[in-house]
Parts: C-alpha cells; sequence; structure tokens
C-alpha cells in the first residue's frame, strides 16, 4: 500500500520535477486524500502513504521555489468520502 501510494507519487514528481527546473517553470499536483488528515479504520498503510504525500507535497513545493524558480508549483488535491447513509421511505 506504501509502495504504490506513496511512491507512485513521489518518483514521478522527482523525475518531472528535473525537467521543471531545467526550464524554470511548471506544475506539480499530487493526489492525497482526506484520511491523511483523520484515521479511517482498516486503512493504515493507505492513511500513512497519503500524510506522507502530503509532507513530501509541502517540502518539494518549498525546496523547488528556493532552489529554482518560484515558478514551478507544487500542490496536493485531497479528496474525501461520503459514507452511504440508507434511508428508508415512509
Amino acid at each position: 500500500m506504501v509502495n504504490l501510494n506513496l511512491f507512485g507519487s513521489v518518483l514521478p514528481t522527482i523525475v518531472l520535477s528535473q525537467l521543471m527546473a531545467e526550464q524554470g517553470y511548471g506544475s506539480i499536483i499530487n493526489i492525497s486524500s482526506m484520511a491523511s488528515k483523520q484515521s479511517i479504520t482498516r486503512v493504515l498503510g493507505y492513511s500513512m502513504a497519503k500524510a506522507g504525500i502530503d509532507i513530501f507535497t509541502k517540502w518539494m513545493a518549498e525546496e523547488l521555489a528556493t532552489k529554482f524558480s518560484d515558478k514551478i508549483r507544487v500542490n496536493a488535491i485531497a479528496p474525501t468520502f461520503l459514507l452511504a447513509i440508507k434511508t428508508e421511505k415512509f
């Protein structure tokens, strides 16, 4: 779970950020999850991986802006989940 969800974002971000550093601009959008902010039962590895993406994204944004250009953006979006509630008609 961690290999896929964390390193599946970290490795492409590192590779693509090298190209963006050379050209001086670019945008990376990582996929996080609200599971990184709130614990959810039975998905510890997923939550850990997404929390890792959150901090990696913040670190990478600062690193690239400081070292190369403030025209390189690194952001993450964090979709949430909805619990399906069964309702009965009266």
